[in-house]
């Protein structure tokens, strides 16, 4: 079917979810989609698998991009849609079960990078109508490069996990809804794609259970704010003035995460006690590495700062550092 963002049959199945919650409320769910389309350029027809994050029907919309001048070059066709749950994780589902298609696909099919007039390379296959060296495992001559193409990507689809919530294939005048199909595949079918199945639920949840485990690592090795709150707020030391040589007693009064573009650290304020200078009862800041810097800093000595229980994770915190800069 040609691609006509006005035409009801291919933007009707853009529409959001509408669910209830347990108040009985209802609320707009947003889906992810994974896309099949058709150009013919230069009197021959490649094959596009691509995908959105966003359930309207814009990255569609978008494809017109592809288009070149030219009466014949006017319209791509829409094949297939298939339509994903929205993901709890960064990442849609749609995105890494297209990134899967596409492996196998490139392995099976001749690829190509077509450009258009935005010069933007553009990835595009051309399923062979005979057998050829990448087309190898077809099992019927008679089937067409399209249909073993088609195939592919509806076995991929079906394999995989989660399974898409709404599939439809487009004909030249019309829709049809296909999934049924997809979430039961045939037994022929699992023989056939199983040994690409990927469930893609875990997969996310592995890599969001990793992140938390390596913050909290970050937490044991270097402290977080807390930590270094509960360790040095309200802590008192001894320094020389610069100028009269006179010792001075300080007060530690804060401890700030500072994040940064190249490094991230924590940051002390503290000032005088008792009366002093304006500077000195307003106070001064210091990162972590300067304070604990006994060149600048001599009361700060190993031994007291083992006293405190942060000298490891201040060694950890300098090797950090001095591993950036």
């Amino acid at each position: 079917m040609d691609f006509n963002a006005g035409s009801i049959m291919i933007n009707e199945p853009f529409q959001n979810y509408i669910e209830r919650d347990e108040f009985d409320n209802e609320f707009s769910k947003r889906k992810s989609y994974i896309y099949v389309i058709s150009k013919v350029f230069d009197g021959t027809r490649y094959y596009k698998v691509g995908m959105s994050t966003k359930s309207d029907i814009g990255r569609m919309g978008d494809a017109n991009t592809y288009l070149i001048p030219g009466k014949e070059n006017k319209a791509y066709q829409v094949h297939y849609l298939f339509f994903y749950d929205e993901s709890p994780y960064k990442n849609s589902f749609a995105h890494y079960i297209e990134k899967e298609i596409h492996a196998v696909l490139r392995h099976e099919f001749d690829s190509y990078n077509i450009r258009f007039l935005t010069n933007n390379p553009s990835e595009w296959y051309l399923p062979q109508k005979t057998n050829s060296s990448n087309n190898r495992r077809r099992t019927r001559r008679s089937q067409s490069g399209e249909d073993w193409f088609f195939g592919y990507v509806l076995g991929l689809v079906s394999v995989n996990q989660p399974k898409p919530r709404e599939c439809y294939q487009f004909t030249k005048a019309d829709r049809k809804d296909i999934t049924k199909q997809v979430q039961n595949p045939s037994k022929q079918i699992l023989r056939q794609y199983n040994q690409h199945k990927k469930d893609f639920r875990d997969v996310l949840k592995i890599i969001k259970i990793e992140k938390k485990m390596n913050k909290k690592e970050r937490d044991e090795k270097l402290g977080n704010q807390g930590y270094w709150q509960d360790k040095l707020i309200g802590l008192e030391f001894i320094d020389k003035d610069d100028k009269t040589k006179r010792k001075k007693t300080w007060v530690i009064d804060k401890v700030v995460y500072r994040p940064g573009k190249l490094i991230s650290t924590y940051v002390v304020g503290y000032k005088l006690k008792g009366r002093g200078s304006l500077q000195d009862m307003i106070g001064y800041e210091s990162q972590i590495v300067e304070l604990f810097n006994k060149e600048q800093f001599p009361w700060f000595t190993t031994e007291r700062l083992k006293k405190l229980g942060v000298y490891e994770k201040y060694l950890e915190i300098k090797k950090k550092q001095e591993g950036l800069t």
